[in-house]
């Protein structure tokens, strides 16, 4: 959703051209967001890069405060470094409205290529309302919402 929002939610365009995952409140930062770790611009450190929302304008919303160093591979894992998750923790500045708990709706649901990305105006939130614990069945429906697929 490249336009910048009065309320951050999951599934906005961010910099550098990445995608809100879903924000939160955490008890060390207040307010955050999380998107991708490799959308940071230095791998593996808390640096002070501003992120802006959307991601080709100056509407500053918050810097770097978490991107783990990736740890060692498992045993006979054919690799040197291993990434226990892609995920790069923003903290929000004072001010920035959050709707934690949703996601922006893109105007339309398509199967096979990429969907609107833009807003809903008469229904813009999905509520998130749990967790699949269970695991992906081959041949269930799935969503994404991103910057680039609507």
């Amino acid at each position: 959703m490249d336009y910048a929002a009065d309320t951050l939610a999951g599934g906005f365009n961010i910099t550098p051209g990445c995608t809100l995952a879903f924000v939160a409140t955490n008890p060390n930062f207040g307010n955050v967001a999380v998107t991708a770790s490799h959308c940071s611009p230095t791998l593996w450190s808390q640096d002070t890069n501003t992120v802006f929302q959307p991601w080709n304008s100056s509407n500053a919303i918050g810097h770097e405060v978490q991107d783990p160093w990736p740890g060692t591979c498992p045993l006979l894992w054919a690799c040197n470094r291993y990434r226990y998750s892609d995920a790069d923790m923003i903290g929000l500045n004072s001010g920035v409205i959050i709707r934690k708990g949703f996601l922006a709706r893109p105007e339309d649901r398509t199967t096979g290529h990429a969907g609107s990305t833009l807003i809903d105006g008469s229904n813009p939130w999905l509520t998130v309302t749990g967790g699949n614990t269970a695991g992906v069945i081959s041949g269930e429906m799935m969503d994404h919402i991103g910057r680039t697929t609507g």
